[in-house]
């Protein structure tokens, strides 16, 4: 579970940063990870899936073709 609370920002940056190595994650693994709910993490993929850089399935979600090409906003902001 995660230490202390994160914005959702963060969470989702960290999503994608699993999801650049592992190509695949399913929602369950991500509410152990992050200590939040399943609807929280569905919410997650779903604005990651809308801003097209990853796609969702049942139960989770797949690395979608912006992934491996596109930088968040965030880590453009860290850069």
């Amino acid at each position: 579970m995660a230490a202390e609370p994160m914005f959702a920002e963060e969470r989702q940056n960290k999503i994608l940063q699993l999801l650049r190595k592992q190509k695949k994650l399913l929602v369950t693994e991500l509410c152990e990870t992050f200590g939040v709910s399943p609807a929280t993490i569905r919410n997650d993929l779903n604005d990651l899936e809308k801003q097209g850089l990853l796609r969702r399935t049942h139960g989770g979600a797949i690395a979608g073709t912006k992934i491996n090409f596109e930088p968040t906003s965030v880590e453009k902001d860290v850069a």
